[in-house]
């Protein structure tokens, strides 16, 4: 480090290229030295940008790799690997694929009607593992899954394990029921009521407070899905998916 009169002579801790700083005004006072020990470790301002983009890249890239990492254990291994230029419904109704690819996060979801085969699952995960990659956390389990747990839950006597999932189901970023419809809804023996209860209280939960739904079924359209599902809940339940989802039939 040199010093004139009114500059100080040192070296950028970045690149190692000199940088002119202006000196203190009383270089033998305690302050003056301190300010002269400072300015050992001065950088160039370009320099500064520079290594705070570098950090903030190496950052992302880093998030970047534990979503991807994390994406394993949300998207079932058949459709981690879809080719979307394959797909049945993007080469016979391209609009249709592009109104599905198209969604943006916001409070209204995406729903897909349509029979096996059509690649309703697969474009669902498509848009899903893009808002996963982007920061959003999804929750994902076909409708089986769903009623199995809901109702396992509901007979246990641990109900703290209850609200935690309840929880997580209402207040999850995007929240995905695949096959909807395909897992019974009611029996005689009211063994699968817990499943429908806890769909309707999680849907209506995550509607009022503008988190998006998403859902597959192999019904041909709402008025089947409704029939399904108990009288006094099938036509209301399916009147607010079309509410408040955009519904693409396949």
């Amino acid at each position: 480090m040199t010093a004139t009169a009114a500059t100080i002579e040192v070296v950028c801790r970045i690149c190692g290229q000199p940088l002119t700083l202006p000196a203190p005004e009383e270089t033998e006072s305690a302050l003056g030295r301190q300010l002269l020990g400072l300015a050992q470790n001065a950088v160039h301002e370009a320099c500064q940008q520079s290594h705070q983009a570098n950090r903030l890249e190496q950052e992302r890239i880093r998030l970047l790799e534990l979503r991807t990492q994390a994406w394993v254990g949300i998207c079932p291994p058949l459709y981690q690997n879809t080719d979307a230029e394959r797909l049945a419904i993007k080469r016979k109704a391209p609009q249709k694929f592009a109104d599905a690819m198209g969604w943006s996060y916001g409070p209204k979801g995406l729903g897909f009607f349509g029979t096996t085969g059509g690649g309703k699952t697969r474009t669902a995960y498509l848009v899903l593992h893009r808002e996963h990659l982007n920061g959003r956390a999804v929750a994902a389990m076909t409708h089986t899954e769903f009623t199995s747990t809901a109702t396992r839950l509901a007979l246990s006597d641990r109900k703290g394990e209850q609200q935690r999932w309840l929880r997580l189901m209402k207040t999850v970023d995007i929240l995905f029921v695949d096959d909807l419809g395909k897992s019974r809804f009611t029996t005689a023996s009211g063994d699968a009521k817990h499943g429908e209860e806890a769909l309707w209280d999680i849907a209506e939960h995550r509607w009022s407070h503008l988190l998006p739904l998403f859902f597959t079924c192999n019904f041909a359209d709402g008025n089947a899905l409704a029939g399904a599902m108990s009288d006094d809940k099938g036509q209301a339940f399916v009147r607010r998916l079309r509410e408040f989802c955009t519904i693409i039939p396949f």
